[in-house]
C-alpha cells in the first residue's frame, strides 16, 4: 500500500498509467518567483537513461527467460472497461460529449468519445489516433467552434507518445500534427485553450518539467518556468484565456511535502510566461480554471487543521492577484447533500455558459456527485446532486449545456455514468451508463512470503444503503500454482478463513498463523470490523481459532511475523467501522499463537491527524520493529516503533529524516534491516543495523515504483513499475545489494503495475495488475541475471 492515498487529498485529472500518475503526483511549495527569462528556452534533449546504462538494461532484458502463467477465468475481468476524462455541454450545433478510454477484457485502452444525437441515443467513436500501446485521455476542450481531445499512448517500457484530435462537429475527427520535439520529450498534454486561433497545449515532459506545445505546421515545444524555489513539478489542472492573457494552474511541492498550487501567466498570448505560487497559500489542490464575467476563476480545495480537504475557489481579474471566494456552509444533519464533519470534499473543474459558472462538488465518501453554481455577483450555492451510484467517492466532472442544464459524469472501477441536472428544479435524469463497475481481481501479495506460493486476489464490492450511504468490502480469493506453472483457484485452509485471511506467517518450527478481518453486525444493525485468525503448530496439525483479537473497536491487520519466540501483528484500529473515524496505530502479540492481546504503548495519533502501521520484522538483534506513517497538518511522515525490554518505544522521527514520507514494509537479511517506503515520487529504503540510526537510499529514479523488497538467492528482488525517463511498464527489480537496482521488463503487451514477487524453486513468480485483467509471469533465470550485474 502507498500511504499517500490514506488521507483525502484533492485528485488531479486521473491518468490511468503509472508513468503519468507519477508525473502528476502530489508534492508542495510557497513564495512567488518570476522566471520570464526561461520562457523562450527550447527543449532539445531527448529522454532516457545514458547510453551505457540503457545498453546494460537492454542486455539484461534480452537474457531474461519468461513464462506466462495461465490464469483461471475467476481472475479475469469479464466486462468492458470505461473511464471518462472530459465532458462538454451542448452549444449551438455541437452535441453533448464525453471523452475517455475504453477497452475489452484483456485488451489495450483506446481513446473514445461518446456523443448525443439530440434525443436519447448516444453513439461512441474511437478517435483516429490509433497508436501502439494503451491510450490515456487527459482533456477535452472547445472554443465553441472546434473541439479538441488530447492524451498519450504508451507501449510497455516505451515512451509516452502524445496525440491531439480535432473536430468541427464532435462526430468527425482528425489528428493534429505535433512537433517532433514534443514526441521525443514524451510530452503529456494536460489542458488546452485557443488564443487568436492558435491552440496552446500545456503539459509535462517525460522528465517531469512543465512545457508548452503549439501543434500544426511549424509547431513548437517550449520550456515553461520551473516551479518556484526548486519545487518539483506535479502537473497542470487547466488553462484559460481572456484576450491576450493566458493563465494556467497546476501543482508542485518540496520533496516529501504536500502539494501546493502554482499559477502560470502570460500577457502576450503565450509568448512569455511567469510562474508564481497561488492562488492559495499553503497546502492546496487545484482542479481547473475558467473565465466568467471578466474574471478568472480557479476551483479546487484546501486542507483544514485536521488535514481534511475542504472545497475552495479563487477569482482574479488578471491572473496575478487572487481573492478567495466564500463557499456555502453545509449541515450534514439537515442538508440533502453535505459532507460530514470529517469527510473531505472539493470542487472539480468548472464549466461556463454566459455569465454562469458551475463546478461539480465531490464528497469523498458519498455515492452522489453535487454541483455548485457561481452567480454573476460571485455568490456560490448548491444546485443539486445526482442519484446514488454504486461507487463511493467516484471521480466527478461536469459541464453546462447551452440551455442551463448541467451534465455530471462519474467514473471509477471500469464504469462511467452521465446524468443531467436541472438548474431550476434540481431534478436529475440518466443520460449514459457504460462499462461495468466490476474491476475484477487485483493481486494483493503472496499470502506467506516464506511459505508456499499462494497468491491473494481481491475484488472490491460496494453495497448502497440509500441517501449516499454505503458499505464497501474486499472479496478475497486464493490462488495457487500447479506443476505446470498454471494458476488455479485454491481452497481456503481452514475453510472458515474464506474471504477473511489477508496475511500469514510461519515460524522456523513450522507453526503458522493466518489473520484477517470479518464484518459483524449487532442486534441494532450496527456493523463492526473484527480481527480474526487461526493457528496451527505444525503443517499437518488441525487449525485453532485465535482468542483476544476482537474488541469493541474496529481493527485492521496489515502484517504479521514470528519474532524471537513471539508472534507480532500490526495494523490500525478506530472507534467504529465508519470511514469518518480516524485510525490509530495498533499492535497485537501472542506467545503461543492462540491467545492474543493488544499491546500498550505510545501509539496515539497526532492531534487532528491519524496514524497506522503497515509492516513488522525483526531487527538484527532480534527486537521487533513495526513501521508505518502518520498524517498531521496535511503532511505525511514516516513512523516506527521498536520493542525494547518488553516495552514499545517510538523511534525518534529525526532518525528517518525531516522531509516527510512513509514506510510500508521492512525485512532483515543478516546484520541489516531494510525499511521500505517513499517520499514524493521517490521510492526509498532506509538501512539500519541497530534500529537507532538509519541511512536513506533512493531506489531507481523519480517516478519508479517498487513493491515489497524480497530477499532471494544471490540478492534481492521487487516487483514494480519503471515510470522514469518518460517510460512506463511493469518490471521486476533485481539487485545484489539492495542499493543498485536494474529493471527487467515483463514481456507483456499491456500496461501493467508490478504488485509482488516470490522466489520459488530457483525462479521468481511476479504478480502484476491492470485495470482489465491481471497477469502472472515467471522469471526462470533470476540467478543468471543477478550474477550478470
Amino acid at each position: 500500500m502507498t500511504p499517500l492515498t490514506v488521507f483525502e487529498t484533492i485528485p488531479q485529472p486521473a491518468p490511468t498509467t503509472a508513468a503519468t500518475r507519477a508525473r502528476l503526483a502530489a508534492r508542495g511549495l510557497r513564495l512567488p518567483v518570476l522566471a520570464a527569462g526561461l520562457a523562450g528556452l527550447t527543449l532539445t534533449g531527448c529522454l532516457g537513461a545514458d547510453a551505457g546504462e540503457e545498453s546494460a538494461q537492454e542486455a539484461l532484458a534480452a537474457r531474461a527467460q519468461w513464462t506466462q502463467a495461465k490464469l483461471p477465468a475467476t481472475a479475469a475481468t469479464a466486462a468492458e472497461r470505461v473511464s471518462f476524462s472530459g465532458v462538454l455541454g451542448q452549444a449551438g450545433a455541437l452535441p453533448k460529449m464525453v471523452a475517455g478510454i475504453a477497452a475489452e477484457p484483456g485488451e489495450v485502452d483506446q481513446a473514445r468519445v461518446w456523443t448525443n444525437d439530440g434525443g436519447v441515443t448516444w453513439n461512441w467513436k474511437e478517435l483516429p489516433v490509433r497508436l501502439d500501446g494503451d491510450a490515456d485521455v487527459f482533456f477535452a476542450a472547445t472554443d465553441g467552434v472546434k473541439t479538441w481531445v488530447g492524451g498519450t499512448a504508451t507501449v510497455p517500457g516505451g515512451l509516452a507518445v502524445p496525440f491531439v484530435a480535432e473536430s468541427p462537429d464532435r462526430k468527425s475527427w482528425s489528428r493534429l500534427a505535433l512537433p517532433q520535439k514534443a514526441v521525443d520529450a514524451a510530452f503529456t498534454p494536460g489542458s488546452a485553450v485557443s488564443v487568436d486561433g492558435q491552440l496552446l497545449l500545456v503539459g509535462t515532459t517525460g522528465n517531469n518539467q512543465p512545457a508548452l506545445v503549439t501543434p500544426g505546421e511549424g509547431g513548437t515545444l517550449t520550456a515553461l518556468p520551473a516551479p518556484p524555489e526548486g519545487r518539483q513539478w506535479s502537473g497542470f489542472a487547466g488553462v484559460a484565456a481572456q484576450g491576450q492573457t493566458v493563465v494556467a494552474v497546476g501543482e508542485a511541492a518540496l520533496p516529501g511535502q504536500t502539494k501546493e498550487a502554482v499559477v502560470y501567466r502570460s500577457e502576450d498570448a503565450g509568448a512569455t510566461w511567469t510562474a508564481a505560487l497561488g492562488p492559495a497559500q499553503g497546502p492546496a489542490g487545484v482542479t481547473g480554471i475558467a473565465v466568467v464575467a471578466n474574471q478568472f476563476v480557479v476551483t479546487g480545495g484546501i486542507f483544514d487543521d485536521t488535514s481534511r480537504a475542504v472545497a475552495a475557489a479563487w477569482s482574479s481579474p488578471d491572473g496575478a492577484t487572487w481573492t478567495a471566494e466564500t463557499m456555502p456552509t453545509f449541515n450534514h444533519d439537515q442538508d440533502q447533500y453535505a459532507p460530514s464533519e470529517t469527510a473531505g470534499y472539493w470542487l472539480t473543474a468548472p464549466s461556463v455558459t454566459g455569465d454562469r459558472l458551475v463546478a461539480p462538488m465531490m464528497i469523498g465518501d458519498d455515492l452522489r456527485l453535487g454541483a455548485l453554481q457561481r452567480d454573476p455577483n460571485g455568490a456560490w450555492r448548491l444546485l443539486g446532486q445526482t442519484a446514488d451510484w454504486v461507487l463511493p467517492g467516484a471521480n466527478g466532472i461536469g459541464a453546462v449545456n447551452e440551455d442551463g442544464t448541467v451534465l455530471l459524469a462519474q467514473f471509477d472501477s471500469n464504469a462511467g455514468r452521465l446524468q443531467q441536472l436541472s438548474s431550476s428544479s434540481g431534478s436529475w435524469s440518466d443520460l449514459l451508463v457504460v462499462g461495468e463497475p466490476a474491476p475484477g481481481v487485483k493481486w494483493s501479495t503472496f499470502l506467506d512470503p516464506e511459505g508456499s506460493p499462494d497468491l491473494v486476489g481481491y475484488t472490491t464490492v460496494t453495497t448502497a444503503e440509500g441517501n449516499g450511504g454505503w458499505t464497501r468490502t474486499s472479496q478475497l480469493s486464493r490462488f495457487t500454482f500447479d506443476s505446470t506453472g498454471s494458476l488455479l483457484d485454491a481452497a481456503w485452509d481452514p475453510a472458515e478463513s474464506a474471504n477473511v485471511t489477508k496475511v500469514s506467517a510461519s515460524s522456523p518450527q513450522g507453526a503458522t498463523v493466518a489473520l484477517g478481518e470479518r464484518i459483524v453486525t449487532d442486534a441494532k444493525g450496527e456493523q463492526d470490523l473484527d480481527s480474526v485468525g487461526w493457528f496451527r503448530p505444525a503443517p499437518d496439525a488441525p487449525w485453532q481459532a485465535l482468542e483476544g483479537l476482537a474488541s469493541p473497536r474496529s481493527e485492521e491487520i496489515e502484517d504479521v511475523a514470528w519474532i524471537n519466540g513471539t508472534w507480532v501483528a500490526v495494523g490500525a484500529s478506530r472507534e467504529t467501522f465508519r470511514l469518518s473515524d480516524r485510525k490509530t496505530a495498533a499492535i497485537w502479540t501472542s506467545a503461543d499463537g492462540v491467545r492474543w492481546s493488544a499491546a500498550q504503548g505510545p501509539f496515539a495519533a497526532p492531534e487532528g491527524g491519524w496514524n497506522q502501521l503497515e509492516g513488522v520484522c525483526p531487527l538484527p538483534r532480534g527486537q521487533a520493529l513495526a513501521v508505518g506513517h502518520e498524517v498531521s497538518a496535511a503532511q505525511i511522515r514516516p513512523a516506527a516503533w521498536r520493542l525494547s525490554d518488553g516495552l514499545w518505544q517510538r523511534l525518534d522521527a529525526a532518525a528517518l529524516g525531516d522531509k516527510g514520507g512513509w514506510l510500508s514494509s521492512c525485512t532483515t537479511v543478516g546484520d541489516t534491516t531494510l525499511l521500505q517506503g517513499g517520499r514524493g515520487d521517490r521510492s526509498i529504503a532506509w538501512r539500519t543495523q541497530d534500529g537507532t540510526t538509519f541511512t536513506a537510499n533512493e531506489l531507481g529514479k523519480p517516478g519508479d515504483d517498487f513493491g515489497p523488497i524480497r530477499a532471494v538467492d544471490g540478492g534481492f528482488a521487487a516487483a514494480g513499475t519503471r515510470s522514469s525517463d518518460g517510460r512506463d511498464g511493469a518490471v521486476v527489480w533485481l539487485s545484489k545489494d539492495a542499493t543498485t537496482w536494474q529493471p527487467v521488463p515483463l514481456p507483456s503487451t499491456r500496461m501493467l503495475d508490478g504488485a509482488d514477487v516470490k522466489a520459488h524453486e530457483g525462479r521468481l513468480i511476479v504478480a502484476a495488475n491492470s485495470e482489465t485483467s491481471p497477469e502472472v509471469w515467471t522469471l526462470d533465470n533470476p540467478a543468471e541475471l543477478l550474477n550478470a550485474q
